[in-house]
């Protein structure tokens, strides 16, 4: 009999991918916030608020999950910088929400975190290493990465780089998406040049997540990334070269990250030591042109 899945935020970017990888192998419900009509009917769905307890009591109850997925969340630097107060209550507070509910219930909490966490120092952080957000995405997810390690026995936390893929959602496009529109339209895409992370297709972290729970690996903080680190602008030029495409609608601009000091900044990266996943997974992680033609190749599968 496979094991149950709910992901809590299925109709976001990140969650709609994960389900789509992990209905192969598990059965995968989820729930939603808003947009339930986007998703594939096959999917069990039902609306709730990550800040209402009886909510999500009432979906553990409903669905007796194995493992519950923290998808949700307010993931944009420039918004939660704005919006400080809500990055923390859906970034963390919800989180630690969700977690404790599932505890209680004896499903693995799962938690997505970010390479944003990190304090944008120019070395490579593990694991171990104390991070020192410098954006209020970064610090709220931060929080939740200690409450959760702090607090429980029965998770697993997922340390992301730039995620990129196709959504159900034209609300808000990642950075694949916005290339891909650019090239499309033929309209100018204005893209920093200054910072560098890591950059991996959605599909390969669920993947990725599929090894680690068939390992039954729980209880630790993994780094998941791609062994190079782009900026914006040269991930752009790679995602052309890679699919045979045009670079001559993006443009550097130096773009302010989303912090309280001024526009005038030093060159930020944001490195993730990835030996210790490698390890545990077992497997090599893909450079950024190796994660882009793994998405070629999908999206050329897809259209065959």
């Amino acid at each position: 009999m496979k094991k149950t899945i709910l992901i809590v935020g299925i109709t976001s970017f990140v969650g709609s991918n994960l389900a789509e990888v992990l209905s192969e192998k598990y059965k995968v419900v989820g729930t939603y916030y808003h947009q339930r009509s986007l998703l594939p009917s096959r999917y069990p769905l039902l609306r709730m608020d990550v800040l209402n307890k009886d909510e999500i009591k009432r979906a553990i109850k409903y669905f007796k999950p194995d493992y519950v997925i923290y998808a949700a969340g307010l993931s944009s630097l420039s918004k939660a910088q704005a919006k400080e107060k809500e990055s923390e209550q859906l970034n963390s507070v919800g989180a630690i929400n969700c977690l404790n509910i599932s505890e209680r219930a004896g499903a693995l909490f799962i938690y997505l975190s970010s390479a944003f966490v990190l304090s944008g120092e120019n070395k490579f952080f593990k694991e171990s290493d104390t991070p020192y957000a410098m954006t209020a995405y970064g610090a709220a997810v931060s929080n939740a990465e200690f409450l959760i390690q702090r607090s429980s026995l029965h998770y697993l936390i997922l340390r992301c780089p730039v995620l990129y893929g196709l959504s159900f959602s034209d609300q808000k496009l990642n950075i694949l998406e916005l290339i891909q529109k650019s090239i499309f339209e033929q309209k100018p895409l204005k893209l920093d040049d200054r910072v560098e992370v890591g950059f991996l297709d959605v599909q390969l972290v669920a993947r990725f997540l599929m090894v680690l729970l068939e390992k039954k690996i729980t209880n630790r903080l993994l780094q998941i990334s791609s062994k190079d680190h782009l900026t914006y602008f040269k991930f752009a030029q790679k995602y052309a070269e890679v699919f045979k495409k045009s670079s001559s609608t993006f443009e550097v601009e130096n773009i302010p990250f989303p912090i309280e000091s001024s526009s005038e900044q030093a060159p930020l990266s944001f490195k993730m030591d990835i030996s210790n996943a490698e390890l545990r997974i077992g497997i090599k992680m893909p450079t950024i042109q190796e994660s882009l033609e793994f998405t070629q190749r999908r999206f050329s599968a897809k259209s065959s």
